[in-house]
Order: C-alpha cells, then sequence, then structure tokens
C-alpha cells in the first residue's frame, strides 16, 4: 500500500509540475500534453538503450562527442543567443555577457595547454636526452 501511495503521490506531482504543465500552458489538451508527455519519455528511454548500444562501441565514442557537441552549440547558437540578443536593458546584456565568460575561460585554458605541449614536444625534439 505505502507503495502505491509513493507511486501515485510521484505521477501527480509529475503531472502538476515540469513539462506536463509547460505542454497545457502552450494550448495543448489535457490527452494531447499527456500522449506528448509519455512519447517524450519513452523515446529518452529509447536514446539511453541506444547509448548505452553504441557507448560500448570504442571507435564511436569520438563521433558521439563530435554529434553532442555539435547539438550543444546548435541549441545555444540557434535558439539561445538570438533570445537573449533581444534584451533592451543594459543589465540583462551584462549578465548574459558574464554567463559566457566561462566558456571563454575553458577556451583559453585548452589553448594554453595545446599551445604548451607543441612547446614541450618541439623541445624535446630539439634537445633529446
Amino acid at each position: 500500500m505505502l507503495i502505491g501511495c509513493v507511486v501515485s503521490d510521484r505521477v501527480v506531482s509529475l503531472l502538476l509540475t515540469g513539462d506536463f504543465a509547460m505542454l497545457l500552458n502552450a494550448g495543448m489538451s489535457a490527452k494531447q500534453a499527456l500522449v506528448y508527455n509519455c512519447m517524450s519519455s519513452l523515446l529518452c528511454m529509447l536514446g539511453m538503450v541506444f547509448g548505452v548500444a553504441v557507448g560500448n562501441i570504442s571507435s564511436a565514442t569520438s563521433w558521439i562527442f563530435a554529434l553532442i557537441a555539435g547539438l550543444f552549440l546548435y541549441v545555444a547558437l540557434v535558439d539561445m543567443v538570438p533570445t537573449s540578443l533581444l534584451t533592451r536593458y543594459f543589465y540583462d546584456r551584462l549578465h548574459n555577457l558574464l554567463i559566457s565568460c566561462p566558456v571563454f575561460f575553458v577556451l583559453s585554458i585548452v589553448y594554453w595547454d595545446v599551445l604548451l605541449e607543441t612547446i614541450r614536444q618541439d623541445f624535446q625534439q630539439t634537445f633529446p636526452e
């Protein structure tokens, strides 16, 4: 009986918050929102199974990482950047600029790491032990 209470409480909380509520707010009927929410959950499970199956192939991991990085860049550049540029207030633009600072910081670390590795290899070739 306790398990039934926990499951029913969890189902109700999932239906009233999150994706279901967002779909209802977007104008879908409750039936449509429930169908789309269940379809999204099932596709998520299918994607997990596919990811685990493909993730065990060692030659595919570099392709998977490239695909995922491309998807993140696509979402950022197509959806988030135009929305952030539409702000009229200085503080909002400053906030968006400060959010992107860690990205530039990480890129600079990668650049310096590659540069130092190149210098180390050149040094070892010039002055072998």
